[in-house]
């Protein structure tokens, strides 16, 4: 199985791709993409964060199967820890 990545300066919720990555940093707010894509879902995102306790920690994955009509057909988000280690 080939598997790309690409990354596009486009409305991520405008993509059309098998799936969306979005990543996330412990104890910080969801990004844009992330909020954006969670509108274009009606808030399932942010309640399945929520209902797995997800957190932003390093590793930890949330994936929804996304509706017809958002370009995707899975959604994941990807824990990247804290934000001041990030990188380092």
């Amino acid at each position: 199985m080939k598997v790309k990545f690409f990354l596009a300066k486009a409305d991520i919720a405008e993509v059309s791709s098998d799936s969306i990555v979005l990543f996330g940093f412990e104890g910080e707010r969801p990004s844009a993409g992330t909020r954006r894509i969670d509108r274009r879902l009606g808030g399932f995102l942010s309640e399945k964060m929520k209902l797995s306790g997800f957190s932003g920690v390093f590793g930890k994955t949330v994936a929804v199967d996304a509706p017809a009509g958002l370009g995707a057909k899975t959604v994941v988000v990807v824990g990247l820890g804290k934000k001041d280690g990030f990188g380092a």
